[in-house]
């Protein structure tokens, strides 16, 4: 089943240097799913607004969009191992996500903002 959740971090500062941050739970029941994707959606940003997507727990990269503010959906995708630690021939995979997503925007304009849609599966 695929659920979504959805916030709005609003960025303070000056033009061009304004920051926000923010998170998005994991809605399943275990607090853990896989990301197969993420809207970004943009009012008031520059175009150099930088949008960094990382998991609560590890703090691995989940999406990284620099210097945009173009609305999009992307699909993030990890590299795969086996179970030896030895690269799969499977290459890209869905990341899974423990709990929560944080969310940081950088590089953005006074009171703009960037809404943050994402898709969990599990």
């Amino acid at each position: 089943m695929i659920r979504k959740t959805t916030t709005t971090v609003t960025t303070s500062g000056s033009a061009g240097s304004a920051s926000g941050s923010g998170s998005l739970g994991v809605p399943t029941e275990g607090g853990s799913a896989r990301v197969v994707a993420i809207r970004l959606s943009y009012t008031g940003e520059p175009a150099t607004t930088d949008v960094t997507i990382t998991d609560g727990l590890t703090g691995g990269a989940i999406v990284t969009v620099s210097n945009s503010s173009t609305a999009a959906t992307v699909y993030p995708s990890a590299a795969s191992a086996k179970a030896d630690g030895t690269a799969s021939t499977l290459t890209e995979v869905s990341p899974i996500c423990t709990g929560k997503l944080n969310i940081a925007v950088a590089q953005g304009d006074n009171a703009g903002t960037v809404t943050v849609t994402a898709f969990f599966e599990g």
